[in-house]
């Protein structure tokens, strides 16, 4: 049987796509992962936070008035009014000027993060390479309902990483994505071992993957963009769909299967 991983892929990649010029940020609050059912953005520079987990993770509430757009959020002695595409807010009674517009995101409230930092007695730290937004509240213990048990490890995503470096080489980040998308497909699918690093080194008839065995790989240093390419396909951003293999010339017998050619490389289920 498949490892936890597979179920969480399934799951994320049946809806999980970004705008242009939108980064999945993960979040962790008190060194927890928190539950979403919408990943945290970075656009154009601002980290945009799914306002209801987030509130609720830390013990308040969040109301949505449909009529008016606005979500009302209620956290100790404050109670936060915010319209979407309105950068006024009302605020424990007083209108204030916000630094950004909240947004709708599939049916979800974004919140530009200092908002909370303000309010929620926050104290941030943005991991700038790796998208990880790390929150710190003093003595405050998140309930266990708003805890996420990741289904990766961090040597998935180093393993993942150093894959997608030597398989993208210096072509751009919708290729590198698409790759790291195409070993997590692997992984879940019942045809291929169940990790990452079983996934990149097996030989099965063939070498799957002949650059990772070489005598480098193993102390490669990852890329920025495939850093970034792991850390999104492992947040559920697919931009490949069941891809299981991808070569840089077509397969004569899998014709039919082709899902997409990006940068001259095939990518088929």
């Amino acid at each position: 049987m498949k490892k936890f991983i597979c179920m969480a892929l399934v799951l994320c990649m049946m809806s999980m796509s970004l705008a242009f010029g939108e980064t999945a940020v993960t979040l962790k609050l008190n060194g927890d992962y928190i539950k979403s059912d919408q990943n945290h953005l970075l656009i154009e520079d601002v980290i945009y936070v799914e306002a209801s987990a987030l509130t609720k993770a830390l013990g308040g509430t969040i109301s949505w008035n449909e009529l008016l757009r606005i979500a009302k959020i209620e956290y100790e002695d404050h109670v936060i009014e915010l319209q979407i595409d309105n950068d006024t807010a009302r605020i424990n009674g007083q209108f204030t000027k916000l630094s950004h517009q909240p947004i709708l995101v599939n049916h979800k409230t974004m919140v530009p993060l200092d908002l909370f930092e303000s309010y929620f007695d926050l104290e941030t730290v943005y991991d700038e390479k790796m998208y990880i937004l790390n929150l710190t509240k003093t003595g405050y213990t998140v309930p266990e309902d708003f805890i996420e048990t990741k289904s990766y490890s961090e040597e998935d995503f180093y393993w993942l990483a150093k894959i997608v470096t030597v398989e993208s080489g210096s072509q751009d980040y919708e290729m590198a994505l698409a790759i790291a998308n195409t070993v997590l497909n692997r992984v879940k699918d019942e045809r291929f071992p169940n990790t990452v690093e079983e996934v990149i080194f097996q030989i099965d008839r063939y070498v799957q993957f002949p650059p990772a065995h070489k005598s480098s790989f193993k102390t490669l240093e990852p890329s920025d963009m495939a850093i970034k390419a792991a850390s999104q396909a492992l947040e559920g951003v697919n931009n490949i769909g069941y891809s299981l293999y991808f070569n840089n010339a077509p397969f004569k017998s899998k014709s039919e299967d082709l899902i997409r050619i990006i940068h001259g490389e095939y990518f088929y289920e």
